[in-house]
């Protein structure tokens, strides 16, 4: 391993599903829980079939792509580790369905401010546009401080 060959001089902006300011999200009204493919920072929806907990827990299991959007997955200390952003199956979720978030722009991908957050249906990649097409989800969520690909930018909802 070789010496550090740079030092930043500012302290990062933020990564991708942590809040911009404290304290004024709002939340989905259910826990939800990661079937294994959902990533801090990205877009959870409903899966495709229900699945059946013991009678008294009331909770859904949520997947990384698809049509029923829910929400955006927050980040949180006690779900995605340091060597991964997907939350383990099983591991409960934080979703917003309103707030400022932080989230690192795809590559391929120009984030202006103004454009709408959209995901592709099929894969539930996230990308910027004026609109969403066929095979694609409007989040509800636009672009508030825009940037390049690779970039970490702002994305708010506030409804």
């Amino acid at each position: 391993m070789g010496l550090q060959k740079s030092v930043g001089t500012s302290p990062a902006i933020g990564v991708s599903g942590q809040k911009v300011v404290l304290g004024q999200s709002v939340y989905t009204t259910m826990n939800y829980l990661s079937d294994g493919t959902v990533k801090a920072g990205t877009f959870a929806f409903a899966p495709a079939a229900a699945t059946t907990f013991a009678e008294n827990l009331k909770t859904e299991y949520v997947t990384n792509k698809g049509t029923g959007l829910i929400g955006f997955v927050e980040r949180t200390f006690t779900g995605a580790g340091a060597s991964s952003e997907t939350y383990a199956q099983g591991e409960a979720l934080t979703i917003a369905i309103r707030g400022d978030y932080y989230l690192k722009a795809p590559a391929g991908t120009t984030p202006t401010a103004g454009y709408k957050v959209i995901t592709t249906d099929a894969t539930g990649a996230i990308s910027f546009a004026a609109s969403a097409s066929t095979g694609e989800t409007d989040t509800g969520w636009t672009v508030t401080t825009g940037g390049s690909a690779g970039d970490v930018i702002v994305i708010s909802n506030h409804g």
